[in-house]
């Protein structure tokens, strides 16, 4: 097998599903990416092995690490409870609840197979949350909930999917040596996150007072921290998931304004956009790959598992993910019905109402790549706990319910959304322009103050009255057009109309650069330069 043509492969898919998702904007791009790994597997000459350990290690903690970085920590903090509980209670109301009807329904799974099953398919996916909330208009508040939920529960599951697994080999199970070990894991893995998150950027601000700022070695060091939590809680028998979380979530609280300047932090965002753009299109691609070969195999287990055939097997797979949606409907129904914060915002004329919320909220939850390699892990034991016709099984079950909830939920999240009308959860900016005639004010006083401070001792000031006058005329203008603009559409249409004319002047620069270049009168270093300029100008101008 030729390891790079089956990454460019890979990456090629993951173009081809962007592009496709554009000529087709309802078709949810995750269901695209896997539906080009599948045609990969189908039709490609080799088998690729998934090593559920080596994905865990190279994969998970950035994207779990970018999901926790980009997650408000304030918003997070407001709905904690929200959050722990979706976590807590409705993952392990789910591995109860399904384990028992998955050994019910297709009793050929032993009990402690069944509960390692469910806990393997009950945590909610963070990489397939952030893949398909990414392009669906949402309600900040429930973005916050769903990505909260999806990057602490996979902790969660895989802790009760560790100790069923520990059950089959042993044949039992102590539930206080089973709490005793999840708080462990729990909170070591968050103190490990946290704590190299800290002492990266605290080495990384020493280092840089004194040698200067480097743009690719901080950026080096930001992709280096999740990988370093991980091995670190790994070695240490926490959890790598909720160390890699967790150091993303802690990268915010500790501001990483710290680690550079500003032209080196949208640099940074460049380089994370591309590691996330990348990795997640990889997984899903990677997902449909193996799913031929986890298809074929299961469906020989299901006519040689006494499952009378096919049909029976499909049937009973449905069960199981209605009975998935069932167990969290209620679950949500009890979480959102009795945590105060959501009863008073449900009760305001511009709050969500109950069952439009609750069935928004069931849809998301999709499952995806983790709860694949999870299940890979299962053993085939020798002594018989496990047969191999019996992981296969499992697997089978486990890569209908990921395609099934991928499906549902980009498939039918959009119309919950529609139907939800959460009027009451408008753009951010609408809450941010107070803030922002304050940071005007802020810095026009500023200006005046080092204006002044520096004509001190001078003599002739014009220099430095003409660099000061030009610089508050920027923030003064900027002043004016918030006050003047007080209505959120009027602001709205400014801002489209100003980015509309500065486009057509950056433009205008760019031609004009490209024919000076070709006529010779600047080296192809200056016009590179030059260019690099308009680009960062642009991106500046492109987010106001």
């Amino acid at each position: 097998m030729n390891v790079g043509l089956v990454v460019i492969l890979f990456l090629l898919a993951t173009v081809i599903s962007s592009l496709l998702s554009r000529v087709v904007p309802g078709l949810p791009r995750p269901l695209v990416q896997i539906a080009l790994g599948a045609a990969i597997g189908a039709l490609s000459p080799w088998n690729i092995t998934l090593d559920p350990h080596l994905f865990f290690l190279m994969i998970v903690p950035p994207l779990l690490f970018y999901d926790g970085w980009r997650l408000p920590s304030d918003d997070l903090a407001r709905d904690a409870p929200t959050v722990l509980s979706l976590a807590l209670v409705l993952v392990f109301a789910t591995v109860v609840a399904i384990g028992l009807l998955i050994h019910t329904v297709v009793p050929q799974l032993p009990l402690p197979v069944a509960f390692a099953l469910a806990a393997a398919i009950s945590p909610t996916d963070p990489v397939s949350v952030s893949a398909i909330t990414s392009r669906v208009p949402m309600p900040r508040r429930l973005m916050t909930v769903l990505q909260g939920e999806a990057l602490l529960n996979d902790s969660v599951g895989l802790v009760c999917f560790k100790f069923a697994v520990a059950a089959i080999a042993s044949g039992g199970f102590s539930i206080w040596q089973a709490g005793g070990e999840f708080l462990w894991l729990s909170c070591a893995g968050v103190g490990i996150g946290v704590a190299v998150t800290w002492l990266s950027i605290w080495l990384t601000a020493k280092i840089d007072d004194h040698l200067g700022a480097d743009a690719g070695s901080t950026a080096l060091i930001t992709v280096l921290i999740p990988f370093g939590a991980y091995i670190a809680a790994e070695h240490v028998a926490a959890s790598g998931v909720l160390a890699a979380a967790s150091s993303g979530l802690s990268l915010t609280l500790r501001h990483s304004a710290k680690l550079g300047g500003g032209v080196h932090r949208l640099e940074r965002r460049a380089i994370w956009n591309l590691i996330s753009y990348t990795l997640n299109g990889a997984v899903f691609v990677l997902l449909g790959e193996q799913l031929p070969r986890l298809l074929e195999r299961g469906l020989k287990v299901s006519g040689s598992a006494n499952l009378q055939g096919v049909e029976s097997l499909v049937v009973k797979i449905g069960l199981i993910l209605i009975a998935l949606y069932a167990v969290r409907l209620i679950v949500l129904g009890i979480v959102f019905g009795v945590l105060p914060a959501w009863r008073n915002l449900r009760a305001g004329e511009a709050g969500p109402k109950l069952i439009p919320l609750l069935v928004s909220m069931t849809v998301a939850s999709p499952r995806g790549a983790l709860t694949l390699a999870a299940i890979l892990t299962l053993p085939a034991t020798s002594s018989g706990a496990i047969s191999a016709e019996t992981r296969d099984l499992a697997i089978l079950v486990a890569a209908v319910v990921i395609v099934a909830t991928t499906t549902l939920t980009g498939l039918l999240l959009p119309v919950c959304l529609r139907w939800l009308d959460w009027s009451g959860a408008g753009s951010p900016r609408d809450d941010l322009r107070e803030i922002e005639v304050g940071m005007a004010e802020a810095a026009l006083s500023a200006l005046e103050d080092a204006r002044s401070e520096r004509a001190k001792g001078m003599e002739d000031t014009s220099a430095l009255d003409a660099a000061s006058g030009e610089i508050m005329q920027i923030y003064q203008r900027r002043l004016d057009s918030l006050h003047h603009q007080s209505d959120a559409e009027d602001r709205q249409a400014a801002a489209e109309l100003r980015r509309d004319l500065h486009r057509a002047a950056l433009e205008a620069e760019r031609q004009f650069l490209k024919d000076q270049r070709n006529e010779g009168e600047i080296t192809v270093s200056q016009a590179v330069e030059l260019d690099r300029r308009i680009d960062l100008e642009s991106a500046i101008k492109s987010r106001r």
